[in-house]
């Protein structure tokens, strides 16, 4: 049973084995990167989306002496910058991810604090990078108007 012939072609099997595997394995790393990279872009989505509906419910139900009390100097409301807050908290487990992230609480689509509003909006925009390609990013935005409901 030690044919020279049969260990040649089992040495050429492993070889060609070897060859396949190089072949398909640097494809289905890149699979499977890519599809975890496209559920933490989905789980981040989420969470914004999530943020910002939370923050217009809150803006949306505040009293009409919350919403038109104007903040110091020529800033928004303090509901409007608490609602921010709120917002940027919720959002903070992303911030060693997104290369930018604006956070923008509006009434009427004009800054808080000076009229009864007819609605509210609160958007959340982010930037995330791309795991594999250098200098290329994809944009998030979740934003969330809702009508003014605290007469």
């Amino acid at each position: 049973m030690n044919n020279p012939a049969i260990r040649t072609a089992a040495r050429k099997v492993q070889g060609s084995v070897a060859v396949e595997m190089a072949i398909v394995l640097p494809i289905m790393v890149s699979l499977i990167t890519g599809l975890i990279w496209f559920a933490q872009v989905f789980w981040y989505y989420s969470v914004m989306q999530k943020a910002a509906y939370d923050g217009a419910r809150l803006l949306s139900t505040a009293s009409p002496i919350e919403i038109t009390t104007p903040g110091a100097g020529n800033t928004p409301a303090p509901i409007a910058q608490l609602v921010s807050a709120m917002v940027a908290e919720r959002t903070s487990l992303m911030n060693n991810i997104a290369e930018v992230k604006y956070i923008d609480v509006d009434c009427d689509f004009k800054t808080c604090g000076f009229t009864v509003p007819t609605t509210v909006r609160v958007a959340i925009t982010m930037r995330m990078p791309f795991p594999i390609v250098e200098q290329s990013s994809m944009g998030l935005t979740a934003d969330v108007t809702m009508r003014y409901a605290g007469n």
